[in-house]
């Protein structure tokens, strides 16, 4: 399908003096765009593409709709707005287009101006408004801990169990629904990992060869639902040669909040973070020299604060200093040697690389070295491993729907497999996947590599 077909079929004309967007023509993102060739290569890597077989589902369908947007040709209202809402933001495009068209940060600057703009439906409105207080909630590191605390006893009392005996979550709303599917079957408690973390100085004397010094960056949901991976983490580069503290004053990344057109609250996050490494001498001499993530949407946000910033007098400078630190903390451990080897573990795994790791960091090597070094683990290849799972943040609970049907391409994968464990290291991709697996009576334990290689050495 042509340019000039989607734009007459999915979009009414705007007119010339009535689009407030304009502006968005002149970004660089827009620029960018202006590459695409429409070669195609990019719609096998689409999960949504994958399941619909519609243009306008397809990342180059959709740069067609979103230049419409800038330029002021299209509305994107009706069928043009459910085919660039349905976009998981995955980025698998980027990884194989030839042209290097830099499609999320367009898809970023897109939402960012509809969510200015406003919604034309009372019904839009609403949801909206419900969803920016979910992100308000879960973007605070204290609401999100208080959160956990109501959910770990709805999983620990035999509630949830009691409610799925009797099949009352099918009479709920797809949207909580979703949510409920969610909920981890094991919530770190408040006390251990966070506590420890904020609270305690990590001792040099269980430093054996110091390496470097690492500000491990907690996150927020992550950190409330899975909390003792932070603790893991922080125990593994200890014992691989690290010093570890924590970073005092620490926020939201405010990944959550720029996939969703808040583009404004995302950086002021992100300056609140900038101020909070300012403390710790982030890159600079006597300070830190690496700032550590377990989530990859987290890693992903904070490895791109400079383009936010632009030239910003004293944030542009702060925030390249900052991002040229941030690491997965994968690739700190791989590049490490660990002053005792891990123990043998003698199962078959299967590994799903997070989308914000793999496509928006381009790290690939690094946690499948981790998981190769464990003796007696068998890792077996998974099918379109390359391919999103459908959580993509909340995705999931905001379009339930289509976040199913990716999810089942991907469990249909890991089925083939045989695998007794699913390695990934994003706390969306987790929940979304053990979900999925829950639901199709497959036995199979989620678990994080951080976790995985924890186990190993006995932790």
């Amino acid at each position: 399908m042509s340019e000039i077909d989607i734009s007459s079929r999915l979009g009414p004309a705007l007119d010339g003096d009535a689009s407030p967007r304009i502006e968005l023509a002149t970004l660089p993102a827009y620029q960018a765009s202006l590459d695409c060739v429409h070669c195609g290569m990019c719609l096998t890597s689409c999960a949504t593409y994958r399941v619909t077989g519609l243009e306008p589902s397809s990342p180059r369908g959709r740069i067609v709709l979103m230049r419409g947007f800038a330029e002021g040709r299209i509305e994107l209202v009706g069928d043009a707005a459910r085919h660039l809402d349905d976009c998981l933001g995955c980025r698998a495009c980027e990884t194989v287009c030839p042209a290097g068209v830099r499609y999320g940060e367009m898809l970023e600057v897109v939402r960012d101006a509809r969510a200015e703009r406003g919604s034309a439906t009372e019904n839009r409105a609403w949801t909206t408004r419900v969803r920016n207080a979910a992100l308000d909630a879960l973007s605070d590191r204290r609401v999100a801990q208080l959160l956990a605390a109501p959910l770990r006893l709805y999983v620990r009392s035999g509630v949830r169990r009691w409610i799925r005996r009797r099949h009352w979550t099918s009479l709920l709303p797809p949207r909580l629904r979703m949510m409920e599917k969610l909920v981890p079957e094991k919530i770190a408690s408040s006390r251990g990992a966070s506590a420890s973390l904020s609270a305690t100085p990590w001792p040099r004397a269980e430093i054996h060869a110091r390496r470097a010094r690492v500000a491990l960056f907690r996150g927020c949901v992550g950190d409330a639902l899975f909390g003792e991976v932070n603790e893991q983490a922080a125990r593994l580069l200890r014992h691989y040669g690290y010093e570890v503290v924590p970073i005092p004053d620490e926020r939201c990344c405010g990944a959550l909040d720029l996939h969703s057109g808040r583009q404004g609250r995302a950086l002021a996050l992100a300056r609140r973070n900038l101020d909070a490494s300012r403390a710790l001498g982030v890159g600079e001499p006597g300070g830190i020299d690496f700032v550590a993530t377990t989530a990859a949407g987290c890693g992903a946000m904070l490895r791109d604060l400079s383009r936010h910033f632009g030239d910003a007098p004293g944030v542009a400078d702060a925030a390249r200093r900052f991002e040229s630190r941030v690491r997965n903390v994968t690739e700190l451990l791989a590049e490490a040697t660990p002053s005792t080897p891990p123990g043998p573990l003698a199962i078959a795994a299967t590994y799903h690389p997070p989308c914000h790791l793999l496509h928006a960091q381009r790290v690939a090597r690094a946690p499948e070295l981790l998981l190769r070094s464990i003796p007696g683990l068998e890792l077996i290849p998974l099918r379109g491993a390359e391919l999103c799972c459908g959580s993509a943040g909340i995705y999931n609970v905001l379009r339930p729907g289509m976040a199913n049907r990716v999810l089942a391409e991907k469990i249909d994968a890991i089925r083939e497999t045989g695998a007794a464990l699913l390695v990934t290291g994003n706390p969306g991709c987790h929940m979304h996947i053990a979900a999925g697996l829950r639901e199709t009576d497959l036995p199979i334990e989620v678990i994080h590599p951080v976790a995985l290689l924890a186990r190993a050495h006995g932790f």
